[in-house]
């Protein structure tokens, strides 16, 4: 770690910064409200925004994401 580095993103003793824990325990509509979220339309991604509680501004193949993403249409997704 740098000396540099803040003490509020430094890993946790689980291998988790501080930041990611509070992005996962944001309130999904203070997420859904600030993010346009592209969501892969295959059934085995599901789960992954089902977990998030909010709805996706776009469905596609990952192309059809990355594309979107590209243009400004999105956000994030996951991406290929």
């Amino acid at each position: 770690m740098s000396p540099q580095t803040s003490a509020s993103t430094a890993p946790t003793t689980s291998g988790h910064s501080d930041a990611a824990t509070q992005v996962t325990a944001a309130d999904p509509e203070q997420v859904a409200s600030g993010l346009r979220i592209g969501r892969i339309g295959f059934p085995n991604v599901f789960p992954m925004h089902w977990a998030l509680g909010v709805a996706a501004a776009m469905t596609g193949t990952p192309a059809e994401l990355n594309t979107a993403i590209v243009a400004g249409d999105i956000d994030v997704a996951c991406m290929s």
